[in-house]
Parts: structure tokens; C-alpha cells; sequence
């Protein structure tokens, strides 16, 4: 099962998102910050690496929201 993390950032009063082009559907998406957990990383290890590679912010606050199970 791929095991992935989405970042939601609250800075300023907004939250940050991301444009990012999707080849799987050959468009721009808006999406939160996030991606796959690599192997031998914790979820927060994913969280700080992705916030920082795709949007160049460090953080030292991180709040659990919680997790869920895509079925299908």
C-alpha cells in the first residue's frame, strides 16, 4: 500500500498551496504540499522534506490531523 503525507500550512492568515502539473492527467493542479513516504521515514520526516523541497519553508510547529484509508 503507497503510504503518502499532505501538508496543510497556515502562514499569515493563508494557507500555502501548490501548482503542479500532473502527467497522469495532462493538467495544473492546486493541491496541498505532500508526497510518498520513502522507505525508513517517519511521516514526519516526509512532512518536513516535502514542505521544504516544494515550497522552501522549514517549520518547527506540526500538528497530527489525523490519517485515512483510500479504498478503491
Amino acid at each position: 500500500m503507497k503510504r503518502l503525507v499532505k501538508v496543510l500550512v497556515v502562514q499569515d492568515e493563508e494557507i500555502i498551496v501548490i501548482k503542479q502539473f500532473r502527467e497522469q492527467i495532462n493538467k495544473t493542479t492546486i493541491e496541498l504540499p505532500g508526497g510518498n513516504i520513502e522507505n525508513g521515514e517517519t511521516p514526519e520526516d516526509t512532512v518536513q522534506r516535502e514542505l521544504r523541497e516544494e515550497t522552501g519553508i522549514i517549520s518547527n510547529e506540526y500538528i497530527n490531523l489525523g490519517s485515512y484509508v483510500k479504498r478503491w
